[in-house]
This record gives C-alpha cells, sequence and structure tokens, in this order.
C-alpha cells in the first residue's frame, strides 16, 4: 500500500521533544492541500471498478462511481452503484482507497512517527525505534539529501526501503513537488518492487493537486541464484472534479448521518 501514513508524508516538521525529531524541509515542499478544511474529488480506478464487479458478480456495465471526501481529519471514500449489499466488501475497499490516495492531501511524518523514540542523527540519517512496541516496525532510519528522501524500516519479518524524489516545477513556486516513489519490501526470499509515478493538474487558478497516480508491482522470489518473477500488476489511479473549501465533505457527512464526526 502506497502510503501507510508516511509514505504520504508530504509535509516535514522539526519536533524538539523526547520522543522524535525530524528532518525540516516543511517550508521547502509544495503541499497546498495540507491546510485546506474541505475537500472532495472523484476517483476513476479500473482495476478497483473490475474487481468490485467480479465480487459482486454483476455487468461491468454497471456505473460504480468513487467519490473520496476529507473534512479536518475525517476522510472516507464513497462507493455508489452497487446493486448488492456488500457492507464488509465496500469497507475493504473503502481502506485500501484510502491507504493510497493519502498521497493526495498529505500527511505529516511527525503523525507517522507517532510516540517512537529518536535515538539519534548520524552521516544525515535520523534514527527512531518502537520502544513500547505497538507497531510491526522495530526500527525507522530517515534521510532527505538531494531531493531525495529515504526510508528504511526493519521488521521482524524483513525489511522495507522507499525512496521519493522531488521536482521543481514551473508552477511550484521554486518548492519541491514529490515527482517518483520506489518502495522495496523483502520478507525471506521474497521481494516486492512498487514504481509509482505521479501527475499534476491545475484544479483552480492558484492550486495545482495530483491527478494521476499509476502504481507498477512486481513480485519476485529467489530460489538458490534463480530469480523468478511471481506477478506484474500495474494501476491507475485519476483524480478528478476537485472541491476545494465548498462544504461538500461537510455536506455528504451529513447527508450520510456522519455528522457526529464533525463534532
Amino acid at each position: 500500500m502506497i502510503l501507510r501514513g508516511v509514505i504520504f508524508c508530504f509535509s516535514f516538521l522539526v519536533c524538539e521533544t523526547s520522543f522524535s525529531r525530524v528532518p525540516d524541509i516543511a517550508s521547502r515542499l509544495y503541499s497546498p492541500l495540507k491546510e485546506v478544511a474541505d475537500i472532495s474529488f472523484n476517483i476513476n480506478a479500473p482495476k478497483v471498478i473490475e474487481l468490485l464487479n467480479l465480487k459482486v458478480n454483476q455487468s461491468e456495465k454497471s456505473k460504480i462511481s468513487l467519490q473520496a471526501f476529507k473534512f479536518g481529519k475525517i476522510k472516507k471514500i464513497n462507493i455508489s452503484g452497487l446493486k448488492s449489499n456488500v457492507k464488509g466488501l465496500k469497507k475493504k475497499i473503502e481502506k485500501i482507497l484510502l491507504s493510497k490516495i493519502n498521497i493526495v492531501w498529505g500527511d505529516d511524518l511527525i503523525n507517522w512517527l507517532g510516540t517512537r523514540k529518536f535515538v539519534e542523527e548520524q552521516s544525515g540519517w535520523f534514527t527512531y525505534v518502537d520502544e513500547k512496541a505497538l507497531s510491526d516496525t522495530t526500527e525507522i532510519k530517515i534521510k532527505f539529501i538531494n531531493q531525495n528522501l529515504q526510508i528504511v524500516e526493519k521488521r521482524p519479518t524483513g525489511t522495507l526501503k522507499a525512496n521519493y524524489t522531488f521536482v521543481i516545477k514551473p508552477w511550484s513556486k521554486k518548492r519541491l513537488v514529490l515527482e517518483k516513489v520506489t518502495r522495496e519490501t523483502y520478507e525471506g526470499n521474497q521481494s516486492i518492487t512498487t514504481d509509482i509515478s505521479i501527475e499534476y493538474a491545475m484544479v483552480t487558478k492558484e492550486i495545482w493537486a495530483i491527478s494521476n497516480i499509476q502504481l507498477i508491482t512486481q513480485q519476485k522470489i529467489n530460489v538458490g541464484e534463480d530469480e523468478k518473477v511471481l506477478r506484474n500488476i500495474v494501476e491507475n489511479f485519476e483524480f478528478t472534479n476537485f472541491r476545494i473549501d465548498k462544504k461538500s465533505a461537510q455536506s455528504w457527512l451529513e447527508a450520510q448521518n456522519l455528522s457526529k464526526l464533525i463534532e
């Protein structure tokens, strides 16, 4: 999944508390949706819609639509057009979609680090550990250099490495824009590599937002000196019809009788 918290972490702060410190690059990043209170947009995800049609055994001609809503800290996915009452499946797909689209509005790295303890900063690498064993990650290393953010997570079952590549666009006001992410997971004799390419579009006169994400995932297994590809998957996500500070997310939550989440 793309984005587990961080990995949709496109605002970085320095925290001088006893439990964590992170690289201070907030002022260098282009993240205009970070502080927007009310956002909604449509999602076009062919693979997801294909899966939904298959699971509920309905015609591909059926019109399934996907929408994302964010109001304050509340984030929701709306799936409409399913003919069958498949509440469990919808919740599972909604969770998967949220993990992938968090990249659109961004999350704080400081929130992702949570209560992990800062250990040291050496040669540009910031190291953190989970003393309370509240997650499956025992150690995290973070480094930002030459417009690249590198993250290494050590787990009991293996290692995850992620590299985020930033560039400066003509419209980004000299701030850094995330252009590519590469994630590599190693567990035993298997590895999974995901390359994520990101495109942007102008959604208001002042704001450019992520409009397309393509994920290319390859899973391999090593047997002795031989390497075998188990699967290749290509996923595309398109985001359109952005409504920014139009009270669309708040209105949708109220219409779904979810207003108590707003309070």
